[in-house]
């Protein structure tokens, strides 16, 4: 078992009127299961609410992983639901993907999928692309798309953001 809890005073201002915030969160991992929960709270003029909760199970060559959040900020919210895996692909490759449903407080309702390849040249060093497509299911309400570089979001043409990336991860 494993948690930790965060607060701050309230010193200084920030988009929800105050900086003052509390979150916390708890997880258990035994061997191949790996389950977690957080809730944050942040602000106190327009509060800003997440909850989130997810869970993996490694199989040995396939893993399995979900994850749902709900986030309010004042009279807005949206839900994301999602579940992906990975196969490992030969001694050093690897297949992930995902499929997300994200909906609206207006009902908008949004499907992401996404695809890549891992392949780790050394225990430290990866290289790795992919593709995603989020489709959103109501042209006239709220928009999901797909971040973009700095975190902007991409444009959202018809409804739909496409993304694709390419690079190299390396752990210090």
């Amino acid at each position: 078992f494993y948690g930790n809890f965060e607060v701050s005073a309230g010193e200084g201002a920030n988009v929800a009127g105050t900086a003052r915030s509390y979150a916390g969160r708890l997880g258990y991992r035994a061997g191949k299961l790996h389950v977690s929960g957080a809730y944050g709270q942040y602000g106190s003029t327009n509060k800003a609410k997440i909850m989130v909760v997810g869970g993996s199970y490694d199989f040995g060559g396939f893993m399995l992983q979900g994850q749902y959040s709900e986030t309010e900020v004042g009279a807005s919210s949206h839900k994301v639901g999602n579940v992906g895996g990975s196969i490992k692909v030969g001694a050093a490759g690897k297949v992930v993907g995902t499929y997300g449903r994200a909906g609206g407080v207006t009902g908008a309702k949004a499907d992401l999928f996404g695809i890549g390849y891992d392949y780790s040249l050394s225990k430290r060093t990866t290289l790795y692309t992919t593709y995603a497509r989020m489709d959103n299911k109501d042209a006239t309400g709220i928009q999901f798309s797909l971040g973009g570089a700095n975190g902007r979001a991409l444009s959202v043409g018809s409804g739909n953001s496409t993304g694709y990336e390419v690079g190299v991860r390396h752990t210090f």
